[in-house]
């Protein structure tokens, strides 16, 4: 079982300001917060379904993808998120860092 914490909020920004954010956001009097590699974000989706998903991040949009840490061993412009939604429930996607505002969740 993990012992990171998720942050809840949801925000959209390119892979470059978005690691920016994570670590310079204090939340719940810490301020040790970052983007999460693709298998800890994967980790808070593994054995749900949205619907149990949405229990303990209810504000989660539908449609959209969320930013990890992780880039591409072929190009670092490229940098991998995952879906939160329920048709790509889970799925990783490979997109261009600077040119795709995603959503953002940080862990600690």
């Amino acid at each position: 079982q993990s012992k990171l914490c998720y942050d809840t909020s949801n925000f959209a920004a390119n892979s470059g300001p978005a690691y920016d954010a994570c670590k310079s956001v204090t939340l719940s009097g810490y301020s040790d917060w970052r983007l999460p590699t693709r298998y800890e974000l994967a980790a808070i989706a593994s054995g749900q379904t949205r619907t149990t998903f949405l229990k303990a991040y209810p504000d989660t949009p539908d449609d959209k993808y969320f930013w990890t840490s992780d880039t591409s061993t072929s190009s670092t412009d490229n940098a991998y998120a995952i879906s939160f939604a329920e048709s790509t429930f889970g799925n990783l996607t490979l997109f261009v860092k600077d040119s795709n505002p995603l959503y953002v969740r940080c862990v600690r």
